[in-house]
């Protein structure tokens, strides 16, 4: 399932990001800095998916997988705007979805880290200990 979930989000984002889109849209994105923002977002969710993956380790091999492959979706999605058209291959919107994906699995891992500590945490309390008067 979660497999299918990472081909499907990979499908849908390099359809967006390589379809056609009127060229004065492009000119009013690059204005506003909203397509930086979308950039960031894109690949963070990526990121998140990768991170959250069912059986990993929250730990630094999860979160260096996670960045490091959402960082190369982000490269190649640049990559293929270059020789199209209507887009453009532009280092800043890979600046941006490498710091996306850097935020999410930041985030991912100090949420994945606290809910470890939350579980093991109440697994002590949840030991027979005894009472004040010494009987469990």
């Amino acid at each position: 399932m979660w497999r299918r979930l990472v081909v499907f989000y990979l499908l849908v984002v390099f359809a967006v990001t390589l379809a056609p889109i009127p060229p004065d849209a492009v000119v009013q994105l690059n204005f506003t800095g909203f397509d930086k923002l979308v950039h960031a977002l894109v690949i963070a969710g990526f990121a998140l998916i990768l991170h959250w993956r069912p059986g990993s380790n929250p730990g630094l091999s999860s979160a260096a997988f996670a960045l490091l492959a959402a960082s190369a979706v982000a490269g190649l999605i640049e990559l293929f705007q270059q020789p199209l058209p209507y887009r453009s291959g532009d280092l800043r919107d890979f600046v941006a979805g490498v710091a996306g994906a850097l935020a999410a699995v930041a985030v991912s891992a100090v949420v994945q880290g606290r809910r470890a500590r939350h579980r093991t945490s109440g697994h002590v309390g949840d030991s027979a200990q005894p009472d004040s008067e010494g009987s469990p």
